[in-house]
């Protein structure tokens, strides 16, 4: 077989020691190892078998699966009537998230920070989030985007007012979040293929929160990109 194939003699053995952990092949042999093909029907009872007992030890997982989720949920039950100023939550769905995105900025009365790398400035900008921001200037809110720096944006972000509210960040990871008053956070997290700016926001997840000391932690990465912002050459 190695000769006809030209492939390594070991790794035929191998091929064939995989072959027969399966059921695929018998030793019918001493040495030179000789092997078999089983036969047709016995494979296929093999096959069928062992699908059975994957299947029945699938149940059994979803049982436990079960069992640990509504464990956890009892747990965060328990959790809340403790402290039920806090709340956190996930937001699916494109709709959803911009509409909860929507709602956080509308109902910021003070200070609204934002960190946005260019991939989501163009979905912000696309479904009209960017604006909306923007818009909140007019009712004084303090607004401060800090935006990942690439120069194919610099236009768009003038044309919101750009100048007064915004400043760049060196490329690098950093969530992509919004904080209102330091009471909400909104984490917006990439589930799609991050490269591609032509991607709706349907490829994203949000993470909705009202932990005060969670946004303060976020506040605080926050102050540290704006206190090192970077000028680009214009």
């Amino acid at each position: 077989m190695g000769t006809l194939l030209d492939v390594d003699r070991n790794k035929i053995y191998r091929i064939l020691k995989t072959l027969e952990s399966k059921g695929a092949v018998e030793i019918v042999g001493g040495r030179p190892m000789v092997y078999g093909a089983t036969p047709i029907d016995q494979l296929l009872t093999r096959v069928v078998t062992s699908k059975e007992q994957e299947l029945q030890q699938l149940r059994k997982n979803i049982g436990r699966a079960v069992e640990t989720f509504y464990s956890n949920i009892a747990q965060v039950n328990a959790i809340q009537q403790k402290d039920i100023g806090f709340r956190f939550r996930f937001i699916e769905g494109y709709n959803n998230l911009v509409a909860d995105v929507m709602r956080v900025v509308d109902n910021t009365k003070e200070d609204l920070r934002a960190v946005v790398d260019k991939y989501t400035f163009y979905k912000f900008h696309r479904s009209e989030i960017l604006p909306r921001i923007a818009s909140c200037i007019e009712r004084g809110v303090n607004v401060r985007i800090g935006i990942e720096y690439d120069p194919s944006i610099e236009a768009i972000v003038d044309a919101y007012k750009g100048g007064p509210f915004t400043k760049y960040y060196n490329s690098g990871y950093y969530p992509v979040y919004l904080i209102s008053d330091k009471k909400e956070l909104v984490i917006l997290l990439e589930t799609g293929n991050k490269n591609d700016a032509s991607e709706s926001m349907k490829s994203l997840l949000g993470f909705w929160c009202n932990s005060t000391p969670f946004a303060t932690r976020m506040t605080s990465m926050f102050d540290y990109l704006w206190d090192n912002a970077i000028s680009p050459n214009k």
